[in-house]
């Protein structure tokens, strides 16, 4: 009998390889998708800073003040604010001093230098330069209304602690706008929680038309104290009194709590993601448009295209009560092109208007979009808001 090849070194070289190349491709994503959350934190944290002096400079009372969070990158070190039309203390930062003169149309800087310097209108400082270092990723600024201008403080050390609402993206007064709180089940720490946050922000609210469309109308915010009130069956179950308790420490029209789920673990025991109201609750291991689907019901009212005649039978549902539902011959959108009259809308016996859309079977071919439908409802829904 001839001699075999002995082939298990080969298979171990082989091993090693596929595990490097496999580590080394998941490090490569992981450090792109750090990048770009850093990125859009650092572009977030820039317009709501100047929405917040624009706020304080035309639209609040002379005199009165307020003080908020603001979530930056993780590797952000220092920002300094420069009022230029006042007396500036020359020798207080010398490489500040420098990147001033180099760039002398600029008034915010920021440590490292790869956050571009920037310029922002209507704004003197309590110290100029003001200079802060943020604490557990955040800083905490007093705004203050000085008829035409806004005044920048800086709060103490203990107030940076204690604040728990933090700003993830700001477009403006809370009275006019849609504002929508992240909290966070399941969480090691709080920043895993935000780079969730904005991965939603960035991928739902920024690109699924018509929330894209409309998206200066909403404010984001995180509050970093874990949600106690939840557990896990096969849906998030949650005490919504104590939630909304919890989430009363920030502006809030809607309420997400984002699931962290290892999607391995989801496959061989998935849980539900679910609406209750303005309550969204949603499981991260889920294709990422289930949230847009779960707003859908929170913000439009929309029901599901799909159907589940165990459950819904047990209520007593009118299809006028389902503003994406009809009977035959469904008048209710005859004039919308691009759509139809297919069987099956929450009940067998009621129809939708697409063959598939968000509302129906987000992960399956066609239901990346609302629909012209659904759409119209809920660009009315926006058209309220500012």
């Amino acid at each position: 009998m001839k001699g075999q090849i002995n082939v298990l070194p080969f298979i171990m070289i082989f091993v090693v390889i596929v595990i490097g190349a496999t580590s080394f491709y998941f490090y490569t994503k992981t450090s792109e998708v750090s990048i770009a959350i850093s990125t859009i934190e650092y572009d977030n944290f820039i317009r709501g800073i100047n929405q917040r002096i624009n706020e304080y400079a035309f639209s609040k009372k002379q005199g009165s003040s307020e003080s908020f969070s603001f979530n930056i990158p993780k590797n952000m070190e220092k920002i300094c604010f420069i009022d230029k039309d006042n007396e500036m203390n020359q020798f207080s930062n010398p490489e500040l001093d420098l990147k001033r003169n180099l760039e002398t149309d600029k008034n915010i800087f920021f440590e490292p230098n790869e956050y571009p310097s920037t310029k922002l209108e209507f704004f003197e400082v309590s110290d100029n330069p003001l200079c802060i270092k943020p604490i557990n990723n955040k800083i905490s600024l007093k705004f203050e209304s000085l008829g035409n201008k806004t005044k920048i403080i800086a709060t103490n050390e203990k107030e940076i602690e204690e604040d728990k609402c933090i700003a993830l993206s700001y477009n403006g007064d809370v009275t006019e706008k849609i504002d929508v709180v992240f909290l966070g089940l399941g969480y090691d720490n709080s920043k895993e929680l935000t780079n969730d946050a904005f991965i939603y922000i960035t991928n739902i609210f920024k690109d699924v038309y018509p929330i894209n469309s409309n998206f200066n109308k909403f404010n984001f915010y995180q509050i970093n104290e874990p949600v106690e009130n939840c557990q896990i069956t096969n849906y998030i179950k949650c005490n919504n009194f104590e939630v909304k308790k919890q989430a009363s420490v920030c502006p809030n029209d809607y309420i997400i709590i984002l699931t962290n789920r290892n999607k391995i673990l989801n496959i061989a025991s998935p849980i539900r993601s679910s609406a209750i109201q303005n309550l969204i609750k949603v499981n991260t291991a889920d294709n990422i448009l289930v949230l847009a689907h779960e707003f859908g019901h929170g913000f439009g009212d929309l029901a599901d295209e799909y159907v589940d005649d165990t459950y819904y039978s047990k209520f007593d549902l009118k299809v006028e009560d389902l503003p994406n539902c009809d009977k035959l011959p469904c008048e209710s959108w005859d004039n919308v092109n691009g759509t139809s009259c297919y069987k099956g809308c929450t009940l067998s016996n009621y129809y939708r208007p697409t063959k598939n859309s968000i509302m129906n079977f987000y992960f399956k071919e066609g239901g990346d979009i609302f629909g012209p439908v659904n759409e119209q409802i809920l660009i009315e829904k926006f058209n309220l808001y500012k």
